[in-house]
């Protein structure tokens, strides 16, 4: 019984042989495919984002299937296309990966003494522009290092429209509170 179990076997992995002769170097474009990276724990709401704005932003901007992130950091980025999913992973790594550097997008975080309180600095670079406010580079006294100057600070009146006051590469003057 085993030896007619052996050519039945053997006859069977002939037949998907001559069918198949080796294996698929890429799988067909209706297989999901799920890539995996990680990111420090500390990221993982500005991953996610305010109710999930910023996660289901990177799912539509990047045309991906799913992007799911676990209470450690991993990330698992799902879709169909495997060139799509490397693209998602290097702007996941790059945007919110252990050496991202926050909001300047990939300079290292600043590590030297902080500015007083009090303390003004004039000709400031607006670096960028979020609904809740504008980073701003403290100039050559702080290199690499970023504050936020809060929507509610930007103006006396209240400011309805972020993007139409201030835009990345409009210079202020701010002072440290």
């Amino acid at each position: 019984a085993l030896a007619q179990a052996r050519r039945g076997r053997l006859h069977i992995l002939e037949k998907m042989t001559s069918a198949m002769p080796s294996h698929r170097s890429e799988l067909p474009s209706t297989v999901p495919r799920i890539l995996q990276t990680l990111i420090p724990p500390s990221n993982i709401g500005k991953l996610i984002g305010s109710g999930g704005k910023t996660i289901r932003a990177l799912v539509d901007e990047l045309g991906l299937e799913a992007l799911d992130v676990n209470d450690v950091g991993e990330v698992s980025i799902s879709g169909f296309d495997s060139a799509v999913l490397e693209k998602a992973k290097a702007h996941i790594d790059a945007a919110f990966g252990p050496n991202s550097g926050g909001p300047s997008g990939g300079e290292p975080a600043y590590s030297g003494p902080m500015p007083e309180v009090g303390a003004v600095f004039k000709g400031c670079e607006v670096t960028s522009v979020k609904n809740f406010g504008a980073f701003v580079a403290l100039g050559d006294e702080f290199p690499g290092l970023e504050g936020l100057v809060h929507i509610s600070e930007l103006h006396t009146d209240r400011v309805r429209n972020i993007e139409a006051f201030v835009q990345p590469g409009h210079v202020m003057d701010v002072k440290v509170l």
